[in-house]
């Protein structure tokens, strides 16, 4: 069941096999389950439906977004097991767009090489490879979670931002409005973007993603979930604007719509474009269908959904949450969903 092209693929312990890892093989090929099943996305073929998320790593060494051998030995380790897909983690578009120092950028054509090399190593084990495309909005600037771990009796979590002298950026903070993520003081209150400073990070993503292309990448994913600036933009819990991008959920859904359009524009037309949102803000906690009309709500998801298909997306992963540092009763839910039943 393996497709030709990964067919006699080069493993990265140097060895061949005529089969791509997380193919059926031939003697099961009576019973054929579905997530093992190809499933072609626009002019992209995955060997299978299982596919890694992406997650914050918070390991690129001197605060510069450049990957890693760390990450060439984990995300070539996920690689080895077979995903039909590789989500690399959120790149920063720009570098106040890191929710730490130590995230992955794609702000800078000297971060296409080691994305190059992470993204040859995961072909090599069959998998196709993704680059999410991110900005971090009013969360960013913060320690990774596992900082002062022991310190704090083995509780995960983020007390305020890195300081400058640690290599923080917590005077370039951005959000739609000037909200902070937590009103505890010790985060700061954002900058409220101008409506030109909102054009030029739309056009950092489009830039984020030409770099992605050449790097390699499969396909791109825009991240506009877990309370960072695509999703401050969605919420109306977040979004206290009166201009084109707030108020009315047209407004509040221009940005991200915009991102996709300028996106789709400067990648191949048989790449698939992928879409992150939440579901939910948990306004009410667990009962995540309950409506949220003036903040972020599933009915608005779907709305969004039907918007963003005509615009090029191909896929939306739905997960929830984290948009308010109040709401500490909600839980993830990471579905993911081919737009095309859903348009």
């Amino acid at each position: 069941m393996a497709n030709e092209f990964t067919r006699n693929c080069v493993l990265a312990l140097g060895l061949k096999q005529d089969k791509t890892i997380g193919g059926l093989l031939k003697h099961n090929s009576e019973v054929k389950p579905l997530l093992l099943t190809p499933i072609k996305i626009r002019g992209t073929t995955f060997h299978n439906r299982i596919f890694v998320s992406p997650m914050c790593m918070f390991a690129c060494d001197n605060q510069d977004g450049l990957l890693t051998d760390f990450h060439m030995a984990h995300y070539g380790n996920m690689a080895l097991r077979g995903p039909g897909l590789v989500m690399i983690e959120g790149a920063a578009v720009e570098s106040r767009g890191r929710v730490s120092p130590e995230d992955a950028g794609i702000w800078d054509s000297e971060h296409i090489g080691p994305f190059q090399k992470v993204i040859n190593l995961i072909h090599a084990s069959g998998s196709k490879a993704g680059v999410q495309l991110s900005h971090s909005g009013r969360k960013g600037g913060t320690p990774a979670p596992f900082i002062m771990f022991e310190e704090k009796d083995g509780k995960l979590g983020r007390d305020g931002v890195v300081p400058k002298s640690k290599g923080g950026f917590s005077d370039e903070i951005v959000a739609p409005s000037p909200l902070p993520w937590k009103n505890d003081g010790l985060f700061p209150v954002p900058h409220e973007l101008t409506v030109e400073e909102i054009k030029e990070i739309v056009q950092k993503f489009a830039d984020g993603a030409k770099r992605a292309v050449e790097a390699g990448a499969d396909t791109v994913e825009i991240h506009a979930g877990h309370g960072y600036l695509s999703h401050n933009f969605l919420s109306g819990n977040t979004n206290k604007r009166t201009d084109e991008y707030g108020g009315s959920l047209d407004n509040r859904l221009r940005f991200f719509l915009e991102i996709i359009t300028k996106v789709r524009e400067v990648i191949p037309e048989e790449m698939p474009l992928f879409g992150r949102v939440s579901g939910t803000d948990f306004v009410r906690g667990k009962d995540i269908l309950s409506p949220d009309p003036d903040g972020w709500d599933i009915a608005q998801v779907i709305e969004l959904c039907k918007q963003a298909v005509p615009l090029g997306v191909d896929l939306i992963d739905i997960s929830g949450g984290t948009n308010l540092s109040d709401k500490k009763n909600g839980m993830f839910f990471r579905p993911w969903f081919p737009c095309s039943p859903i348009s």
